[in-house]
């Protein structure tokens, strides 16, 4: 299912909101049976903003009925592509029994060795948002928004690279972006990178925007004040045994990608 998300508030009891940009994750989440309670709703989304639009019209249903100590936000990408074993979930958990003075955003750390500037915010790093949990502290900083829709213009559905990102958009940032989109440049890359083309050119604008607003929003938390907890932040036997859970996965990934394979008429 593309662009479920899940936004979940746990403390003496959980409140959970499903939200489905598409109809198939609708349909999909009907069929497994999914009946809305006192804990669990679903919402349908027209894919604005896409995750981001999703997590914001969540997150705004989700205060219509409590005020959590924390909101963790996941899509259904957060762990398809790579391993969400036990070691995450028990840092995750004990993580989120924690208590914070000031704004705190849990969830995996990466960064650059240069900083950049994002709409006045300076950083080097950036929290990723398939799955990820903010305090209230921290929600009321960013005065209960995640997705910002101004920023949207900072990407032009183009297949001409010069014109792709809005002239605003820091160098540093828009160097690193060039590489893992369109591998336009040396350095890591996205799974699913590609050569900008008309063909591409929408999807990749998307994918663009969303990154942004990902970006956007550690550079916010950070000028804020905030407190990065970051899931890799482990002990040397907890990292021994993440490494063991990535290798089972994408053994599993391998070999079930090998069946869907032979299943193929």
């Amino acid at each position: 299912m593309r662009a479920l998300n899940l936004i979940r508030h746990d403390s003496m009891s959980q409140r959970v909101v499903f939200v489905a940009n598409h109809e198939a994750a609708w349909a999909a989440l009907n069929e497994y049976a999914f009946s809305p309670s006192d804990s669990f709703e679903l919402l349908r989304h027209d894919n604005s903003g896409m995750e981001f639009g999703a997590y914001q019209a969540g997150l705004n249903r989700l205060f219509k009925e409590v005020d959590p100590d924390w909101v963790l936000f996941a899509n259904d990408t957060f762990a398809t592509h790579h391993s969400f074993g036990k070691v995450y979930r028990d840092k995750l958990a004990a993580d989120l029994q924690r208590s914070f003075d000031c704004p705190a955003i849990v969830g995996q750390v990466v960064s650059l060795p240069r900083s950049y500037q994002m709409e006045g915010s300076r950083t080097h790093r950036w929290m990723t948002t398939n799955l990820f949990a903010l305090n209230r502290a921290a929600l009321v900083a960013l005065d209960r928004r995640v997705y910002r829709p101004g920023l949207e213009s900072l990407v032009t559905e183009t297949s001409e690279l010069e014109k792709f990102f809005a002239p605003r958009v820091d160098r540093v940032l828009r160097e690193h972006l060039e590489a893992w989109l369109f591998r336009a440049r040396p350095g890591w890359h996205w799974y699913a990178s590609d050569p900008l083309q008309p063909g591409n050119a929408a999807y990749m604008a998307r994918k663009a925007r969303s990154i942004l607003q990902e970006k956007y929003l550690s550079a916010l938390l950070e000028s804020l004040g905030a407190e990065f907890v970051d899931l890799n932040d482990l002990s040397v036997r907890r990292k021994v045994v993440r490494e063991v859970e990535r290798k089972m996965f994408a053994f599993a990934r391998r070999v079930g990608q090998s069946v869907g394979k032979d299943k193929k008429p």
